[in-house]
């Protein structure tokens, strides 16, 4: 039971209270409100390998990965971890930041791009080293990321990479090979991208050997053996350089039936010479090319077909022929031909007629095996190519 009191104030207004005859009633109210988080993409076909990075948070209560477009609460906090992750590339990457998360308040974060453009087919290269580019966050030694810039390494065909990345200052480098000298800053902040293009400044001129083939095949060409390749490639030593760093072997694409077959390189990248060779099966042909400059070289073909026998009474037929063929080299020694692939172990140095091969210029002895009604013949025959 309560009590009605009634009282007036000096300013004549009247106010009335209660007053309690047993207990005090607590009626608290909690006014919490938590921190809202979503995570946006601009464009998230235009990643690398097309697939957007991860962003996860870590509170006191764990970790948390925050799909795109969805919204998360989260009691506020004055620093909570916030790490983004890019595992569908290779390499993948990973940067890290803190960020406070304020009570009633909406945080979106809008993932910012690194974007990367360059000229179609600047960095193209067939064999050597492969031009690289470094990402690091400023006053960090360490890149976090390291790409080839070969459309061929990145997996497309257009000159251009995109990285999500956090908000925070950027350098990237590129190069050939270390020491890297061209060097570009940018930054970013959420929903804001960098966009850089990069030029070829710092990236030596290239050098290209040029083979000039023949036109017209009068055999089809020599068996290959089971690993494939090309007859004739082109390869360098990496000179100590990763396998991810140094494209080894070019082969040519003779087949194409063009006239001449280009091959880009990079004679001398800051000052290191690196040493290039034509390969024709087991032949070897040192290539030597001053940086930015292009050589030549003609590619060969020895057409040989079976031997045309010619019967006593003046008739002709061709018996069925095999044959070998060796390289007069300038000290006179001669040369066992085989055909054969770069690191591969299938070899062949008797071929049955008619075959033809391609070999460099030079002098050959082809010895040819066959029969006759008399028996087993031999047939050497001299060529210069």
């Amino acid at each position: 039971m309560f009590k009605t009191l009634a009282r007036r104030t000096l300013a004549g207004a009247l106010l009335l209270g209660t007053t309690p005859l047993s207990a005090a009633v607590i009626e608290p109210v909690n006014d919490e409100k938590l921190a809202v988080v979503e995570v946006r993409h601009a464009n998230p076909s235009s990643y690398f390998m097309s697939q957007p990075p991860e962003l996860l948070i870590s509170t006191g209560t764990g970790s948390t990965l925050l799909n795109v477009n969805q919204k998360y609460r989260f009691l506020p906090a004055a620093s909570s971890f916030l790490q983004l992750r890019q595992n569908n590339s290779l390499p993948s990457y990973n940067l890290q930041t803190s960020v406070q998360l304020t009570s009633g308040k909406t945080h979106i974060f809008d993932v910012p791009q690194l974007e990367f453009s360059w000229a179609d087919q600047a960095f193209a290269v067939e064999v050597g080293p492969i031009p690289k580019m470094e990402v690091r966050q400023a006053h960090y030694a360490q890149p976090f990321a390291r790409f080839p810039l070969n459309q061929e390494g990145l997996g497309s065909k257009n000159p251009y990479l995109a990285l999500g990345v956090l908000p925070g200052t950027y350098e990237v480098s590129y190069a050939i090979v270390k020491p890297f000298k061209t060097m570009a800053t940018g930054t970013t902040q959420w929903g804001l991208s960098q966009t850089f293009a990069l030029q070829e400044a710092d990236v030596p001129e290239r050098s290209t050997m040029r083979f000039h083939s023949v036109e017209k095949k009068t055999y089809a060409d020599a068996v290959i053996p089971a690993c494939q390749g090309s007859p004739v490639y082109v390869w360098g030593s990496s000179g100590g350089l990763p396998a991810a760093e140094f494209k080894t072997v070019h082969n040519l694409a003779l087949a194409a039936n063009k006239s001449f077959h280009d091959v880009r390189f990079y004679a001398s990248p800051h000052g290191t010479p690196i040493s290039y060779f034509a390969q024709f099966g087991s032949i070897q042909v040192p290539i030597s090319v001053a940086p930015g400059k292009r050589g030549e070289i003609e590619i060969k073909r020895l057409d040989v077909n079976q031997v045309k026998v010619v019967r006593e009474d003046q008739t002709e037929y061709l018996a069925p022929s095999t044959f070998r063929v060796q390289q007069k080299r300038a000290d006179g020694t001669m040369f066992d031909y085989e055909l054969t692939y770069f690191e591969c172990g299938s070899k062949l140095s008797t071929f049955n007629a008619p075959a033809g091969l391609y070999l460099p210029p030079g002098d050959y002895k082809i010895t040819m095996n066959y029969k006759t009604a008399e028996g087993p013949k031999v047939k050497v025959i001299e060529v210069t190519l």
